[in-house]
């Protein structure tokens, strides 16, 4: 009943992470560490997390360069990490805009779930570099990346004088909008996970 009521209930995830762990009872501790909510600490861990994980790629893919490498040639391999980046700012920014009206409403759902596609996609297209030993994909070869930032810009063409959404009128349209991507995006990755993994895995006879 504890972690039926305890674990799931909000009261729970409110408290301060030094209340639950009874370390606010040491003056020291409470005076120097903010008791953050546990909820918020689960995104300073995950951030911090992230932080050693960039780190230490990073330093892998420079350690494997050719032996004169130096510094700033760790900025080649990066710039094909473009379509991670450019998907997660349009992404962000489509989400962001006041014509989208997204949080909140029942369009969230599918929106994040185009989003975890899309990203899946981007992913399989590095991994499927490596097996196959080609170079990473450009941008251009991301095809759900040309509907994250057209629908990005779409949604803000807004905040510019004497302009409005011209696809993303309104509330219907955002939502057909949103399940549209999302199909395409289902579409895009079932057929790479179902042709182009597939003929990979009957090459290398792992399938």
């Amino acid at each position: 009943m504890f972690f039926v009521t305890g674990f799931t209930g909000p009261s729970f995830w409110d408290q301060g992470v030094l209340t639950v762990t009874g370390l606010d009872s040491i003056p020291l501790v409470a005076h120097y560490v903010k008791n953050l909510p546990l909820n918020d600490c689960f995104c300073v861990f995950s951030t911090i997390g992230l932080g050693f994980n960039v780190a230490s790629s990073t330093l892998n893919v420079y350690r494997s360069l050719p032996k004169d490498r130096t510094i700033w040639s760790i900025f080649t391999p990066l710039t094909r990490l473009s379509p991670y980046l450019l998907h997660t700012t349009a992404m962000v920014a489509w989400l962001a805009a006041p014509a989208s009206a997204i949080i909140g409403s029942t369009r969230l759902t599918p929106f994040l779930l185009f989003w975890g596609v899309s990203f899946a996609h981007h992913v399989g297209l590095l991994i499927l570099s490596h097996l196959s030993a080609a170079p990473f994909p450009a941008a251009w070869k991301h095809p759900l990346l040309f509907l994250s930032v057209a629908g990005a810009v779409d949604a803000n063409l807004g905040r510019l004088p004497g302009w409005a959404p011209v696809v993303q009128t309104g509330e219907g349209a955002v939502s057909g909008v949103v399940w549209a991507c999302l199909g395409a995006a289902v579409v895009v990755y079932g057929h790479f996970v179902y042709d182009v993994v597939g003929d990979i895995c009957e090459f290398y006879d792992i399938k």
